[in-house]
């Protein structure tokens, strides 16, 4: 059994050893930027702390990456994109291709480590039997996506097997688990039979509060970030401005992520833009908007709220965990423009509520949802983490 670096191993009576001190070296594995930098936020926190002693990536070899190009073959260009990338990410191959690129490199690792915090569900650390505990963090699972949006789920019926397959066993071999979010946990539980108690919610977070003194609450703009469009609801959001502009003709609409779309009066297609666009985006808009029909935790909306605006989403998956009804914003039911417009309304004729609503969720996130609060709850959980013989 090894030792944590600085500290002995404490026996425990179900046969399992526990960390006793407050160091334990860590070897990260992780997609490069696969995961909206929650995996650098953690590492970065972890390592800051003494915990991580490297970080491998699963990079998928390329003699794979160019079987699935021609695998995927399509009539049109950009089917033939979609279904390629789809591939590179989500499908048996590309999940075992991954797994053994990390096998071969955490066996033969010349660095020691106690332990592997492994990042999403879309690869292994190890084949077969974990010569090491794994701690697992994951903001969705693929049954919540099969459910909630099946265009994003993607899998035929065979590969769909093969791949709950893979997954189910990631889980179930994992000592630990950690989620963004209440709802993904119980999908662990109810979809996959994970034990409830090796499953810890930690959220993800922020950097910092963003503070606007010269913010009035009075430019009626609208601000939606995100690059799926569809999953995201940008079709009902655009659906409910158009009864907003009938009734505020003022209001404007910027579109951050997508491609431009169909020229509309008062919306803005910006494309992609880099952080400190996005931030002056997020200090001149008065209120954001993402009605999501699928959205594994909702990471802009918690950076909305840092830069205190009122938020609306909807009450699907995790948007509920961040959004306090009422109080730092409106949920919404997927798919209902109405609903979305008379929200937005009301927000934008009364500044002084959108303010309210935009200090509360901005106080929200000051005591829950910055990294340095998720890299704690992580750090408690992996360094209780049983340790197998």
């Amino acid at each position: 059994m090894p030792k944590s670096a600085r500290g002995e191993i404490a026996g425990g009576s179900n046969g399992f050893g526990w960390i006793a001190l407050r160091t334990m070296r860590l070897m990260g594995t992780t997609l490069p930027e696969g995961f909206s930098g929650a995996d650098s936020a953690i590492f970065e926190g972890l390592r800051s702390r003494g915990h991580v002693a490297g970080i491998v990536s699963a990079s998928l070899p390329r003699r794979v990456a160019l079987y699935q190009l021609v695998r995927t073959i399509r009539p049109s260009k950009r089917a033939w994109s979609r279904a390629w990338r789809h591939a590179l990410l989500k499908s048996p191959t590309a999940f075992k291709a991954r797994m053994r690129v990390l096998d071969r490199a955490l066996r033969s690792s010349p660095t020691p480590f106690d332990a592997v915090l492994h990042v999403g569900g879309l690869c292994a650390p190890f084949q077969g039997v974990y010569p090491r505990p794994v701690a697992l963090f994951c903001d969705y699972t693929t049954k919540l996506a099969e459910i909630n949006y099946p265009p994003w789920f993607g899998l035929k019926p065979n590969e769909a097997r093969e791949w709950y397959a893979l997954e189910t066993e990631l889980y179930q071999s994992s000592a630990l688990i950690l989620t963004a979010s209440e709802n993904t946990k119980r999908s662990f539980v109810q979809h996959f039979g994970v034990d409830a108690s090796r499953v810890t919610v930690v959220a993800e977070g922020v950097d910092r509060i963003h503070q606007h003194a010269d913010k009035t609450y009075a430019e009626e703009t609208v601000l939606f970030v995100g690059f799926d469009f569809p999953r995201k609801g940008g079709p009902t959001l655009l659906q409910a401005f158009e009864t907003v502009r009938r009734r505020r003709p003022g209001t404007k609409l910027w579109i951050v992520g997508p491609d431009p779309g169909e020229a509309r009066e008062g919306v803005t297609w910006l494309g992609r833009v880099n952080r400190e666009e996005l931030n002056a985006l997020f200090a001149q808009a008065t209120v954001f908007a993402m009605p999501s029909v699928c959205e594994p935790f909702g990471l802009a909306m918690i950076e909305a709220m840092s830069h205190g605006l009122p938020v609306v989403g909807t009450t699907i998956d995790a948007m509920g965990e961040i959004i306090e009804e009422g109080q730092s914003g409106f949920l919404v039911p997927p798919d209902d423009a109405v609903t979305v417009a008379e929200r937005l309304v009301q927000l934008l004729a009364d500044s002084a509520l959108a303010q309210e609503m935009g200090r509360r969720g901005q106080a929200r996130v000051r005591n829950r949802f910055l990294w340095r609060h998720v890299v704690d709850r992580v750090e408690a959980a992996l360094l209780e983490m049983p340790l197998s013989r």
